[in-house]
């Protein structure tokens, strides 16, 4: 796992996979995300255990989503593309759908635009 805080601009494009898994819905979970260069070289990775009973896989997926997305700006990115298999919380991103879940709200203040 390559996890730096070099700030270099990145002119190209990088990737930004995600994706998540819970024993029920709500229940406790894991979120990953792993971020790739230009070349498909894996820059960053990181996974997250999610103890509460009361996660939901939403709540996980923008965990993924998000912490993924900081890492990208940590590292000087300033194009990423996004790839994840949960298409309500993408396009609640683009906000092409509403977030009518008030914890989740905040997490939706993140746009990404389509590319």
């Amino acid at each position: 796992m390559v996890d730096t805080d070099d700030n270099h601009e990145v002119s190209e494009p990088w990737l930004l996979r995600f994706d998540v898994a819970c024993r029920r819905n709500p229940g406790q979970g894991g979120a990953g995300a792993a971020i790739f260069d230009s070349s498909s070289t894996v820059v960053w990775t990181r996974s997250h255990f999610l103890p509460s009973s009361s996660e939901t896989k939403n709540t996980a997926k923008y965990t993924a989503l998000l912490v993924g997305v900081q890492s990208a700006v940590r590292h000087g990115t300033t194009r990423l593309l996004v790839e994840g298999e949960k298409i309500l919380v993408l396009a609640q991103t683009r906000g092409s759908f509403s977030c009518n879940n008030r914890w989740l709200r905040p997490f939706c203040e993140v746009k990404c635009e389509r590319s």
